[in-house]
């Protein structure tokens, strides 16, 4: 399947023999390697098959998609979009169809017909969209420098932040856990998503993603996104100090300079409690561009000051946590061991308390 700027989409048969030529108007010839659709008068940009082979999508920036008969007829017209239609694409079952467009949206069609679920957040026009393997999401990849896991029934989506330009594409893994994004910024990154189907329940938003690759100048480097694991983060809160404004927008600043991570990390270490602070500092960075990394670059850095064993068990619950939920018995086996020395320094506080319950030690 081909899509072209001389405004068809090609069905080529691997023989390379009997062309049918379809046309949106007008009557089929016969030819020699494939069917050709032609939607309207500007470029194809995409086309591709539903999972059975019957039918193809098209898309155009005639603003609209297209479901075509992959042996040939009319096609039904998806209208609705009110920008360039930059991809579309089938559900795994063949049932939706989904895409992504100049004006913001992304939006989930009953191949059938009928009114289209329109997926709304993105901040700049949308490159592509795609389901997940077993149909429950959809990811978008954006202008706006993020990605974006949607459920496909629709509601508020998992923002995949960390890229420093436009994100042009996103796909899951075969099965479904990870999701690959490529931007402008020169990295592809390979998210960890397993989150989703924790035992089968619905998805915590307020958390974030385990771990990202970035591929940077050929080489794959961890990028860990820090969370509080969904059994400490759901039901345990804590008072922290505020983190001055001023700090979190030195630490927001692009590029991020030593001096504000060196005072980063003296707020932390010359705080009453380092470990709340800690955490303080690491939620305040929300949102924050590239907010993963500013994140590992603070905490290597105050590491190397020999940090109390509570701060260390607040690094190793962010670094650890959702691996350990996930199953992992040696990240597992890491928290345990942080909390028994942090338990042997300090144990009432309300971080060790919290993480023993959740440990079941």
């Amino acid at each position: 399947m081909t899509a072209s700027w001389d405004k068809t989409a090609l069905v080529w048969r691997a023989s390379g023999r009997e062309l049918i030529v379809l046309r949106s108007h007008g009557p089929a010839t016969s030819g020699s390697s494939s069917y050709a659709f032609s939607p309207e008068e500007e470029p194809v940009l995409s086309a591709a098959f539903s999972p059975d082979g019957t039918w193809v999508v098209t898309e155009s920036d005639d603003i609209t998609a297209r479901i075509w008969p992959a042996a040939g007829g009319e096609p039904a017209v998806l209208r609705g979009h009110e920008g360039d239609v930059h991809s579309a694409a089938f559900s795994p079952d063949g049932k939706r169809v989904v895409t992504a467009s100049d004006d913001g949206t992304a939006r989930i069609w009953p191949a059938g017909g009928g009114e289209p679920i329109v997926l709304r957040g993105h901040e700049g026009p949308v490159n592509s969209a795609a389901f997940s393997p077993d149909g429950k999401w959809v990811v978008t990849a954006s202008d706006d420098e993020t990605a974006r896991i949607w459920p496909a029934s629709g509601g508020q989506p998992v923002v995949l932040a960390g890229h420093e330009s436009p994100v042009y594409s996103a796909a899951f893994s075969p099965d479904g856990t990870r999701v690959v994004t490529a931007s402008a910024d020169g990295t592809a990154r390979i998210w960890d998503v397993s989150l989703l189907y924790l035992n089968g329940a619905e998805p915590l938003w307020e958390a974030r993603l385990a771990t990202g690759l970035a591929l940077v100048d050929d080489e794959v480097r961890p990028e860990p996104i820090l969370l509080l694991p969904p059994g400490v983060a759901g039901g345990v809160r804590f008072e922290t100090e505020r983190v001055p404004e001023d700090l979190r927008e030195s630490l927001s600043a692009r590029p991020l300079r030593e001096a504000g991570v060196s005072r980063a990390v003296r707020f932390v270490l010359d705080a009453t409690d380092p470990a709340l602070a800690w955490l303080a500092l690491y939620r305040s960075l929300d949102g924050s561009e590239a907010a993963s990394t500013r994140r590992l670059i603070v905490l290597e850095a105050i590491e190397k000051n020999d940090p109390p064993p509570v701060l260390q068990l607040a690094a190793a619950l962010l670094r650890e946590g959702l691996a350990s939920e996930l199953g992992d018995e040696k990240a597992r086996a890491r928290v345990a061991a942080a909390l028994d020395a942090a338990r042997a320094a300090e144990p009432e506080h309300p971080l060790v308390r919290a993480i023993g319950d959740w440990l079941g030690r």
